[in-house]
């Protein structure tokens, strides 16, 4: 599948319509940066994987309480922060 060159929020609107392949699209540019970012804060590698999962598991639970007035990257990442407060 190739990547679109859409923003961010517009993706996120076609994926609260139930367009599966909008979360591909969020999960694809944006999946790397958390993984790296939990590296970075995980002194074990073996709970990267096991965290990033949960990560993006909360946002799709949650997706229906995105504001659109905020960038979807900084809300994923404030569903990072708080899972990794969770997994501490």
């Amino acid at each position: 599948m190739q990547s679109s060159t859409a923003p961010d929020e517009e993706i996120m609107r076609r994926y609260l319509s139930g367009d599966a392949a909008a979360f591909e699209e969020i999960y694809r540019r944006h999946s790397p940066k958390v993984y790296a970012y939990l590296h970075r804060k995980l002194a074990r590698s073996s709970e990267v994987d096991d965290v990033h999962q949960v990560i993006f598991l909360k946002f799709h639970r949650v997706r229906h309480r995105y504001d659109a007035k905020f960038p979807v990257l900084q809300w994923l990442f404030v569903i990072a922060r708080t899972t990794l407060v969770d997994h501490y």
